[in-house]
């Protein structure tokens, strides 16, 4: 017999058109009555990449037309990841109003923001091409990689937002933490450095660090290379270990979660 959480996510599964709706309507919504809507954030990638690619190249020491497709690269991907975790601790809170009027999967929330956020990929994608086609990064069949590594993000994403709301509800001061975090995290992971300068035991903490591969999977397929054996064994662990946990407490606190708004 089916938990509470899985036959929520089933029912919120079966409303795709509700759940993609709402993501690419909330993308809408946020940028009406703008000049440029969502290319103004866009627009501040490329400045940022800009910014940063022709200072810490220097820095690095490294080729401007190897280091700044890679940076690219890794930030479209990095972006969109923690905006959508750090806007999940709040998903269910702010729709309280909402699940108190009407009868709907909490999932449909989550999967929202999925769309949401990837709808937010594809425009910072286009900064990323841009890059490519000046700097001539390579095309070939690991390229093709792009959308089997879109799939699993997407996949763990739902579980990612899932436990995340779900204890955040349940323990505010979890929000500021995880911003927190992942404001470190943007240093610790190889983002705008690459693996190679992490040398000793501290490559060691590159090959432990779960975002790394998150990143991996996708980064090295739009660079036209493959992703490494282990960073798709850790996506994929991930996703089994992660939607094993998230579906236990999601069954037992399923309940619960409307008095913790």
């Amino acid at each position: 017999m089916l938990g509470k959480g899985s036959r929520d996510i089933i029912e919120a599964a079966l409303l795709w058109r509700l759940w993609t709706r709402m993501g690419w309507l909330d993308t809408i919504r946020r940028y009406r009555r703008t000049l440029l809507g969502p290319f103004w954030t866009s627009l501040s990638v490329a400045v940022f990449i800009g910014t940063v690619g022709i200072v810490y190249s220097g820095v690095f020491g490294q080729d401007i037309s190897v280091y700044l497709p890679f940076l690219c690269s890794g930030f479209v991907v990095w972006a969109p990841l923690v905006t959508f975790v750090t806007e999940s601790c709040g998903v269910l809170a702010g729709a309280e109003g909402i699940l108190k009027q009407a009868r709907l999967p909490y999932t449909i929330f989550i999967l929202s923001g999925v769309v949401r956020n990837l709808v937010v990929f594809a425009h910072h994608l286009l900064v990323f091409i841009v890059v490519a086609l000046i700097f001539h990064v390579k095309v070939n069949l690991n390229t093709l990689l792009v959308f089997p590594a879109i799939v699993l993000l997407s996949i763990n994403a739902v579980w990612v937002g899932l436990l995340v709301s779900i204890c955040c509800t349940r323990f505010r001061d979890l929000t500021q933490i995880i911003s927190s975090l992942m404001q470190v995290a943007f240093f610790i992971t190889p983002i705008f450095w690459t693996p190679g300068q992490a040398s000793g035991w501290r490559g060691v903490l590159v090959v432990l660090n779960p975002l790394y591969h998150f990143v991996d999977i996708l980064r090295s397929p739009l660079l036209g290379e493959a992703p490494s054996q282990l960073s798709w064994m850790v996506v994929a662990g991930a996703s089994v270990l992660g939607w094993g946990i998230t579906l236990t407490i999601f069954n037992r606190l399923r309940s619960r979660l409307i008095y913790w708004m």
